[in-house]
């Protein structure tokens, strides 16, 4: 899992999921759906379309947080989710926090 350790409201920033089974890498370059599932502080939920940080041999996944996604102040939770026609696997969640940042928009 690749997060950055400081993640503000407004950033655009990318996540990633490695999957894993029993300790080893899970191969999911033939899957035909990655997905992202995550939930804000607020408990809202979001299912995202993620894509390969390579080609999915490394198991690794990707989303890239677009512009006014990362809207709200606190703990996120989020797993990945990968299939193929003849498997399915989700990941475990992860989290991380997001700060606030300072409002100078009437300055």
């Amino acid at each position: 899992m690749a997060v950055r350790k400081e993640i503000r409201v407004g950033d655009e920033v990318p996540i990633q999921i490695n999957f894993k089974e029993d300790g080893a890498v899970f191969d999911v370059s033939s899957a035909t759906v990655l997905e992202m599932w995550i939930e804000k502080p607020s408990g809202a939920p979001m299912k995202v379309i993620a894509s390969f940080l390579t080609d999915g041999t490394d198991g690794s996944i990707i989303y890239n947080f677009a512009q006014g996604e990362v809207d709200e102040e606190g703990q996120w939770k989020y797993q990945g989710h990968a299939e193929s026609a003849s498997w399915k696997v989700t990941s475990k969640k992860s989290e991380f926090y997001v700060d606030e940042v300072i409002d100078v928009s009437s300055l």
